[in-house]
């Protein structure tokens, strides 16, 4: 009869292991009654509810949507005439003015050109290197005058002459404290500015220009012009600006005679798949009405040059209309209002009959017009909408949390409501140490205590 009797309380045991893992753990509530309480996790879920709503409708957080980029192009045509500082007229259409004929993004129409013919190295004065008054100390002021002891200005630079040969001249190294042969005669030639007395005035062609480092030596001599132009040294001569006779300045009259037409391309290959690309093309309009839209002056961007941008914007609902009909948006601006203008330069090489590498340069200012086409569809998802809705069940939880922080916290009664919901338990820690070291007599009284104790906690709460 052991046996079996020992058998069955094993095997009740066991079954109750096993009830309970399968057992149904359900969290307890305490109800509150507090309207406070009440009307607050009232307030904060409608906030919650009403957050969701608000996105998930007006936000239209439920679409899917996919972004996508199109193709803009851009044809320019027109015909005009131009003059230049020697009213010399020419007629100018678009294989003239378009540069380069086809451009990917963009297109350029030049107003201006300014062209300088047969550029060859050679030591000339360089206008962006203007002669600095930095270090303008002469040596006349501690040494004798050099008429009379034949010697150079020490600490100082020597103005050239202006003539053709000095303009030609080998650069020429730094003065020295050693007699060198004196400076030619001058008599007869013209002065360089401040010179009126005869003395030459000693510039400095080195340190910094507009925050960059003036060139040295081979190219640069670091001496100033007769002319006070700028500093002489080897460059494409003569510079740009600087002959009449090399440079022409071309302007175009009017721009008034040339249109304009846009018209771009976009596909959305995810969310309308075998759908043909939709297409829009922009009326026809001139190039002065383009700058009355962004509002530029028609003079001042015929000598200066403009950069603009033409932006064609797709925002498709694809559950209200289908691609075909979706109408795009069309938005012109200038992008060039704190540097105003815009120009470039290039240059076509070839070589004289005398063998001598020359190059003809050409500055082009004009339009140039940013184009781009941007596009956004959007479709309704069923998986988007549960997702937004399982996000809105988890974050009405938050209300119960936000609530029960402000009970046990904030309010007036918190120590009340923070007792009433805390409650503490014995402490536990070493109640098997110390059995282990009383009697059994004893053992049995304090676990008859801990029972009356828990019964009596019982009794409490549910009254």
């Amino acid at each position: 009869m052991g046996f079996f009797r020992e058998l069955s309380r094993k095997i009740n045991k066991t079954c109750s292991l096993f009830n309970r893992v399968l057992a149904y753990k359900s969290i307890k509530v305490v109800r509150v009654i507090d309207k406070r309480m009440g009307l607050l996790v009232l307030f904060l879920r409608l906030l919650i509810l009403g957050y969701l709503a608000v996105a998930v409708y007006l936000g239209e957080a439920y679409k899917v949507e996919e972004h996508t980029v199109g193709a803009l192009v851009a044809r320019a045509s027109g015909e005009t005439y131009s003059r230049d500082q020697h009213e010399q007229v020419r007629f100018w259409d678009a294989a003239d003015a378009l540069h380069p004929p086809t451009e990917v993004g963009a297109i350029f129409l030049a107003t201006r050109v300014i062209r300088t013919n047969l550029q060859t190295m050679q030591l000339c004065a360089n206008p962006m290197h203007p002669c600095s008054p930095e270090n303008n100390q002469t040596a006349r002021d501690a040494e004798p005058d050099p008429a009379d002891t034949g010697e150079q200005p020490v600490g100082g630079r020597r103005l050239l002459s202006t003539d053709q040969d000095s303009m030609m001249a080998a650069p020429t190294k730094p003065p020295t404290n050693r007699p060198v042969p004196p400076p030619p005669d001058t008599t007869d030639k013209p002065l360089a500015p401040g010179d009126e007395d005869g003395a030459i005035d000693d510039v400095a062609c080195s340190g910094t220009v507009n925050g960059h480092k003036m060139p040295s030596e081979p190219i640069a001599t670091g001496q100033c012009s007769g002319d006070g132009r700028g500093c002489m040294e080897h460059i494409w001569c003569p510079a740009e600006g600087s002959s009449s006779l090399r440079t022409l300045d071309i302007k175009l009259s009017d721009l008034a005679t040339w249109k304009l037409q846009f018209h771009s391309v976009i596909a959305f290959p995810v969310l309308a798949d075998g759908v043909e690309p939709r297409q829009f093309s922009q009326p026809e309009m001139t190039i002065a009405e383009l700058l009355s839209q962004v509002g530029a002056e028609e003079e001042e961007v015929l000598e200066n040059g403009a950069v603009l941008s033409a932006r064609v914007m797709y925002n498709c609902d694809l559950d209200e209309k289908p691609i075909p009909s979706c109408e795009p948006t069309v938005t012109l601006r200038r992008l060039d209002k704190e540097h105003a203008g815009f120009s470039y330069r290039r240059a076509s090489y070839y070589y004289t009959d005398s063998g001598e590498q020359a190059r003809d340069l050409q500055r082009l200012v004009g339009i140039r017009l940013q184009l781009s086409a941007y596009g956004i569809a959007k479709q309704g998802s069923l998986v988007l909408l549960i997702l937004q809705c399982a996000i809105g069940m988890t974050l009405l939880g938050f209300a119960n949390y936000l609530t029960d922080a402000y009970m046990c916290n904030i309010c007036d009664d918190a120590r009340f409501y923070r007792s009433f919901k805390i409650e503490d338990s014995d402490d536990f820690s070493d109640l098997a140490e110390r059995l282990q070291n009383l009697d059994a007599d004893e053992q049995r009284r304090l676990l008859e205590e801990k029972r009356r104790r828990q019964k009596s906690q019982g009794n409490k709460k549910r009254k």
